[in-house]
This record gives structure tokens, C-alpha cells and sequence, in this order.
């Protein structure tokens, strides 16, 4: 099979350049077959409590460690504090080792502290190496457990317990404002007692809160009531627009409007023609007044007076007339006819003719005779 490119046992981080047994490797991998990590430091991390990692040849690393830790992975923690076990801008403080191994309060933590180089965390050796390990020596055994009766906290430091070894040395962490716990993990939420007045909203702030106040409330915990009224310097009336004054009141205002508006802030032309046009009037509505368009036959400002048609004596020749709601009627006496009374009646004018007519022979014969 040499003269053939095969996946296996070809290249594992590469791929082959056509040639059995040659591997054009992806980048930090290395070897004939392409399986040595030539940056372990940065593929695994091995190095713990903030050690500093550096890749010494294929698959091999070494760690620098803070002051206070050591091990080959930074593992062995000498100094309480040198793991940084305070978050969150704590401050870490050693306690004395003459105490039980109880925890004081609610901010202090204990920590087993391993005398013995060269051992790791759950107390089995290191393969010896100057400063540097493989993949395997390198790297915590994943399967130890903690056993029954143990805890861990929340910054991964053992707690120990009480068939375990005793704490040689414990540590104080001085939270900064607004953080709790016994390493400062907890962020205090200083909304709990509902610090917002009149309606504000509370917003939980790193050691510190802010409130989103109401408009009309203002201040730190909304406790100031806003003046409405001052709002508009201009018209010393805020808010109020056709107004006569502005009062405030704790949390809001008062118009005193003027005469024809209403509405919290005057704004609203107040309806003057209800209930006041009457016998089918059209009524037009005005600033704190009304017009009524009456009716044929009614006039008056509400309309309410039915207009007489007989007033003028529409009727004649002694006709007489009857009022209606805007109309009249002429009743006319014997002999004349019409709306008006104004014409005769057909079988009466010639009666009148003659008896003109007679009227004026007798004047003639009259004349005559003197």
C-alpha cells in the first residue's frame, strides 16, 4: 500500500500531495502523518489559575505560574489567593491558620493547600519533567471525582470536608460595591426593596440603581413632583391652553378653563348647541355660543317662536285670515275668491255691472231734470 495515498494511516491534520507517505500539513500540526500538535497551548489550554502557556516542541508546553502556584499545569496552589479567587474586583485576604476550618461569613472561603510539589489536586504524582510534559502528563486525570462529602465553590477552589484534609489557610474576600458571596459572584440587586416611588421603574445597576421616573415625578427615587405648571414659562399656564389658570397637584394638574372649552388641558371646544335649537332647527356650533338656522316658520334664537303670517293682513276685501305654521289662509266673504281674497266671483260680476250700470242712469235722469 506504500505507493497509494490512503486515509488511514494518511494524513490526519493534512492532506496528501500524491505521494504515499508524504503529508502537506494544516497549519500548528506536524510529524509524517500530520498528527503532532505543534501548538498544544493553544489547542488545549493546559495551564490552570491564569498560567502562562508556551509550546516547547511537538505536543510538549510549559507553564508559567503566578506567584503563589505551581505544578506543571499551575495546578498546586500555595498561597489562597494567588488563584485570584475574588471576582468581580474583589479584594482577596489571607486569614490566620489558627482558625477552624468553618466559614467566618458569608465572604470567606477555605482552601486545602497541597505542601508537597509535584502532586496535583486530588493528590496523585506528576510524571517528572524539567519545566515541560506531554499531552498526557500534562493534563489532570478527568476521572477523579470529588467524593461523597466534599463540595466545591464557585471559583473552583475545594471545600474541604470533614473526613478530609483540614485547611491550612483561609482567605477573605472584600467585595466591591454592588457584589456578595463568599467570592463576590453574586451581584446585589439593589432593586430588591423596590427603592422607585410614585410609579417608577427600577433598573438594577452594578452596586448602584436607576429609576425611570413618570413624567410628572422626578429625583434620584422619583420623589420630586414635577410642576406642570412651570413647564410653559411663557404663558405661566403650562400645559393649560385655553385656560384662565394652571394649578398643580402632587403627580399632575389642574385647568381652570375658560369659558366654552373643556378637556384636561383646554383643548376641547365644548359642544354649546346641545339641546338648544327646537322644531328641526340646524344648529352651528361656536366658541362658548350657537347660531340655530330655523325652519320655514319659526324664527328666534332657538327657534322656538312660530313666525305669524297673518300679522301683515295679507287678506283682502275683508277677508279673513288663519295662521298656520309657516303658511297662512285667507277666508274671504261672499263674492270674492283667491289666495288673497283678491278676485270676484264669476256669478257676482255681472249682477255688479248692472247694477254700476243703473247707478248711473239714475245720475244721468237726475241731471236732466234739474
Amino acid at each position: 500500500m506504500c505507493n497509494e495515498c490512503m486515509v488511514y494511516p494518511g494524513c490526519r491534520h493534512g492532506y496528501c500531495n500524491g505521494s504515499a507517505w508524504q503529508c502537506i500539513c494544516d497549519t500548528n500540526w506536524g510529524g509524517i502523518l500530520c498528527d503532532q500538535d505543534l501548538n498544544y497551548c493553544g489547542t488545549h489550554e493546559p495551564c490552570m489559575h491564569g498560567g502562562t502557556c508556551e509550546n516547547t516542541a511537538p505536543d510538549q508546553y510549559r507553564c508559567t505560574c503566578a506567584e503563589g502556584l505551581s505544578g506543571t499545569q499551575c495546578e498546586i496552589v500555595e498561597h489562597p489567593c494567588a488563584p485570584q479567587p475574588c471576582r468581580n474586583g474583589g479584594t482577596c485576604t489571607l486569614t490566620g491558620n489558627d482558625k477552624p476550618p468553618t466559614i467566618v461569613s458569608s465572604t470567606v472561603a477555605s482552601i486545602v493547600v497541597r505542601g508537597m510539589r509535584g502532586m496535583s489536586s486530588m493528590g496523585k504524582p506528576f510524571g517528572r519533567s524539567a519545566g515541560s510534559a506531554g499531552s498526557s502528563s500534562g493534563t489532570v486525570e478527568s476521572n477523579d471525582q470529588p467524593k461523597a462529602g466534599s463540595s466545591k465553590l464557585s471559583s473552583g477552589l475545594p471545600v474541604p470536608s470533614s473526613n478530609g484534609p483540614q485547611p491550612m489557610k483561609d482567605f477573605v474576600c472584600t467585595c466591591a460595591p454592588g457584589w456578595t458571596g463568599p467570592t463576590c459572584e453574586i451581584n446585589i440587586d439593589e432593586c430588591a426593596d423596590g427603592p422607585c416611588r410614585n410609579g417608577g421603574t427600577c433598573i438594577d445597576l452594578i452596586g448602584k440603581f436607576r429609576c425611570e421616573c413618570p413624567p410628572q415625578w422626578t429625583g434620584d427615587t422619583c420623589q420630586n413632583d414635577v410642576d406642570e405648571c412651570e413647564s410653559n414659562v411663557a404663558s405661566g399656564l403650562g400645559p393649560c391652553i385655553n385656560a384662565e389658570s394652571c394649578r398643580n397637584l402632587p403627580g399632575s394638574f389642574q385647568c381652570t378653563c375658560l369659558e366654552g372649552w373643556g378637556g384636561p388641558t383646554c383643548a376641547k371646544n365644548l359642544d354649546d348647541c346641545v339641546g338648544k335649537c327646537k322644531n328641526g332647527a340646524t344648529c352651528i356650533d361656536l366658541v362658548n355660543d350657537y347660531h340655530c338656522a330655523c325652519a320655514v316658520g319659526y324664527t328666534g334664537r332657538d327657534c322656538s317662536t312660530d313666525i305669524n303670517e297673518c300679522a301683515n293682513f295679507p287678506c283682502r276685501n275683508g277677508g279673513e285670515c288663519v295662521d298656520f305654521i309657516g303658511n297662512f289662509k285667507c277666508i274671504c266673504p261672499l263674492g270674492f275668491s283667491g289666495t288673497l281674497c283678491e278676485a270676484l266671483a264669476e256669478n257676482c260680476t255681472d249682477a255688479l255691472q248692472k247694477r254700476r250700470s243703473g247707478t248711473q242712469q239714475d245720475a244721468d235722469r237726475t241731471s236732466q231734470a234739474r
